[in-house]
């Protein structure tokens, strides 16, 4: 028991210390669209629009640029939009070739799935910054926090929305999956009066589109067998209670539990035999004060921990 609490303590210490160090985000900003000769597509041009970097925690804002007359109404939709990785987020700088991807030579973008879009944004990440190759998979914040993309409502954006056929009021974001197939899956939707933006867990490519976009499943997401997850907890930072999905491969015993940031045990959530499947629990923290505490499943010899923030 003392091996495993020093362990935890030890575990614990390196990922408090990793979360107060803020990392480097550089970019590439691009535009990739096709080009047409005589009305038959004659090949595709990308073009940067901007370089830069920024910090994770502070918010990047879409400059407006001039961009090829034929893809004008679609930037220009989204310009203003912001762009936040929250702090701690991450355990290294890193970059990110991000591409406003999927335009046809009249501006705009090309349907995914049979679903009309009005935006489809591609990122690449190296990590570290230096990788001489972006990852092959998706880009997983270590944190669990996600990143946030906000789109103001404004005359362009309602406009270019409008045109291609979408009610401005009633719109969603999802995955786009390899270039053919959405996915809403650990992505959300908020829209207020004055903008429209979604929450990610991981970077890779996003679709905006019609509303019916949430309710949108990969098949072979849906098809992939119950394996064990402990997701992170929603909210996250959280005030004072907050959900914790996670899954069970095999039936059986299966604790979760609490612990703060000196490896004290605060509570156990679960201790019980549960069946194969994805399962919630909530845990209600009215009397703890702010900080950082970690959660623990264990089920099976399967053992997995994540990190959460209070924050009152």
């Amino acid at each position: 028991m003392k091996k495993l609490l020093l362990t935890l303590i030890i575990s614990t210490f390196v990922i408090f210390s990793q979360s107060l160090a803020q990392h480097n985000i550089a970019y590439d900003f691009m535009v990739e669209f096709d080009i047409e000769v005589g009305g038959v597509v004659a090949g595709t041009s990308k073009v940067t629009v901007a370089s830069g970097s920024f910090t994770e925690g502070i918010i990047h804002v879409v400059d407006d640029v001039t961009v090829d007359s034929s893809i004008a109404d679609a930037y220009a939709a989204i310009v203003g939009s912001t762009f936040l990785i929250p702090e701690g987020a991450l355990d290294n700088d890193i970059k990110l070739g991000i591409v406003l991807e999927g335009l046809d030579a009249n501006g705009r973008f090309k349907t995914v799935a049979g679903q009309p879009l009005f935006l489809r944004l591609g990122i690449d990440v190296f990590s570290p910054a230096d990788a001489s190759s972006p990852l092959n998979s998706n880009f997983w914040f270590t944190d669990g926090f996600p990143m946030e993309f906000s789109i103001p409502r404004d005359e362009n954006f309602n406009s270019f929305v409008t045109e291609i056929g979408l009610d401005t009021n009633a719109l969603a974001f999802a995955y786009v999956l390899n270039g053919t197939s959405l996915s809403s899956l650990d992505i959300e939707t908020f829209v207020t009066n004055d903008s429209i933006s979604f929450h990610a867990a991981h970077l890779s490519s996003f679709g905006g589109g019609d509303a019916n976009l949430v309710s949108v499943r990969d098949e072979s997401i849906n098809s992939e067998p119950i394996s064990y997850s402990l997701q992170q907890n929603y909210p996250n930072p959280f005030n004072p209670t907050t959900n914790i999905n996670f899954s069970i491969a095999e039936a059986g015993s299966v604790t979760i539990k609490v612990y703060n940031t000196l490896g004290a045990e605060i509570t156990t959530l679960v201790s019980e035999n549960m069946s194969v499947g994805n399962h919630v629990v909530t845990f209600e923290a009215t009397d703890l004060p702010t900080g950082i505490y970690f959660y623990s499943l264990n089920s099976n010899n399967v053992s997995m921990t994540k990190k959460m923030l209070l924050l009152k």
